[in-house]
């Protein structure tokens, strides 16, 4: 799976529809954007960027999962009840139903999760319960890639939000991500969780990744140079 996980701090109109299929209701996706974008106005994250680079970030990757324009509206409006005084019934009316339950599952899961101590909780039962819990799988898609956003810019973050993000991205996100096929998703969350809770171990690892890669170069450049040798003996040339 190859998708644009770039981090540029874009929120304009004109930057997200190129995300867009081209059977996409643009018109509507729009109305959205701009509704989401007037709610979150002034909004700041802890890094002091403009709070709609999240979930316009969200909703970019959302839409080249293809997995439908609810969706990708559902993830530029998943803050928008629990950041603002907008309400579900408010996004019904505008937006439909589905964008409004799919909205509503967002912030339940969030509630659900919310003050959850990983290392207290019967982990397997937990997630038997969010699973259950969830009547759209879109939801939790939508979750991981908010989960995926706050992970990947983490860096503002105290150094306890960092561990207890990472906790519980080992105890609960990753195994979710596993669970609905995103397994590209999981191995970038369990990158950034290990690099939080095993700083040490991540150091020694990339050392050791350095040092066998200056050795296969080494180890390929001799090779290559006993071959191009050998070639020339037998007069072999034009082997490049």
């Amino acid at each position: 799976m190859e998708l644009d996980l770039s981090l540029e701090k874009i929120s304009t109109w004109k930057y997200f529809e190129n995300y867009l299929a081209d059977n996409s209701n643009k018109k509507t996706v729009k109305e959205v954007f701009n509704f989401a974008k007037k709610a979150h106005k002034g909004q700041r994250r802890i890094s002091g960027n403009d709070f709609f680079t999240h979930p316009v970030w969200v909703a970019k990757v959302v839409a080249q999962l293809n997995i439908g324009d609810e969706a990708i509206m559902a993830a530029l409006l998943h803050d928008v009840v629990e950041d603002t005084n907008i309400n579900l019934e408010t996004i019904a009316n505008n937006f439909g139903d589905e964008v409004a339950l799919l909205v509503n599952g967002m912030t339940e899961v969030r509630n659900n999760t919310k003050g959850i101590e990983v290392h207290k909780t019967s982990i397997e039962n937990f997630r038997h319960f969010l699973f259950s819990s969830v009547n759209d799988i879109r939801v939790l898609i939508i979750r991981l890639v908010d989960k995926l956003h706050n992970g990947l810019t983490i860096e503002s973050m105290s150094e306890t939000s960092k561990r207890n993000y990472a906790t519980r991205i080992f105890g609960i996100y990753s195994p979710v991500a596993e669970y609905v096929g995103l397994h590209y998703f999981k191995r970038i969350l369990d990158d950034i969780a290990f690099r939080i809770l095993y700083p040490e171990e991540t150091k020694n690892l990339e050392e050791w990744i350095s040092k066998q890669k200056k050795y296969e170069k080494k180890a390929l450049e001799e090779v290559s140079k006993s071959i191009e040798s050998t070639l020339n003996l037998n007069n072999i040339s034009n082997f490049e």
